[in-house]
């Protein structure tokens, strides 16, 4: 550290393993010196295909940047990687200066969520990660408790970045105690819809495993 800024974790750039890899990394070293890059929507390691936002939400847990050729990507992944660096250079003070809380590991449980956020020194903003990599019917909605708020502040919640431009979570814009946000903490039913039967084939998309959210908390004055 006192000869680098930066360290690359990994050529595995495949975001679920990213996410382990990650997890781990950031017990030893802060977030801001561990390059985490968006690669490419197969990986040639696992040969698996991960959605544009899912591997963008992932980066965005440390340094963000890009392993990719931005030639390759179709119109609307364009359009929605442009959104995404834009919309992290909004949260990267918080993440890359900001105090990390565990809150859902992936390797306990039934290992389908892991969720993480950052705080700043002065506990008024945060941004808080939760990514769904495994998906099965009637899942439940796991509740997800925050931490390292202040419990008498009240906390406007926005979407960073959601799939769609213009429909975000339902959460988005929902004004919620610290307290209540720590002690009876929140769900995020959009990660938890079951697949739909009978979804004629056209309509099938190569996974409906990776799914995220990132959330950022700005207290209300």
């Amino acid at each position: 550290m006192p000869y680098f800024q930066e360290m690359w974790t990994s050529d595995q750039t495949d975001a679920y393993h990213r996410i382990h890899i990650q997890w781990g990394a950031l017990n030893f070293f802060p977030s801001n010196m561990l390059a985490a890059h968006v690669g490419s929507a197969y990986s040639k390691y696992t040969q698996r295909l991960v959605p544009i936002k899912f591997r963008f939400d992932v980066a965005s847990m440390c340094r963000l940047g890009m392993e990719m050729v931005p030639a390759k990507l179709n119109p609307s992944e364009r359009e929605y990687a442009k959104r995404a660096i834009a919309e992290y250079k909004t949260i990267r003070p918080i993440v890359q200066q900001g105090d990390l809380y565990r809150l859902i590991s992936p390797y306990e449980g039934d290992k389908s969520f892991t969720s993480l956020m950052y705080t700043s020194e002065a506990k008024d903003k945060a941004v808080v990660f939760v990514y769904r990599h495994l998906i099965w019917r009637e899942m439940a909605e796991p509740i997800i408790r925050l931490q390292g708020l202040k419990a008498d502040a009240k906390y406007r919640i926005r979407e960073v970045a959601p799939e769609v431009e213009g429909k975000p979570v339902r959460l988005n814009g929902k004004v919620v105690s610290g307290k209540m946000l720590m002690q009876e903490g929140i769900v995020i039913p959009e990660l938890s819809k079951s697949f739909k039967s009978n979804v004629p084939l056209s309509e099938v998309r190569p996974t409906n495993d990776w799914k995220s959210v990132i959330l950022e908390l700005t207290e209300v004055k």
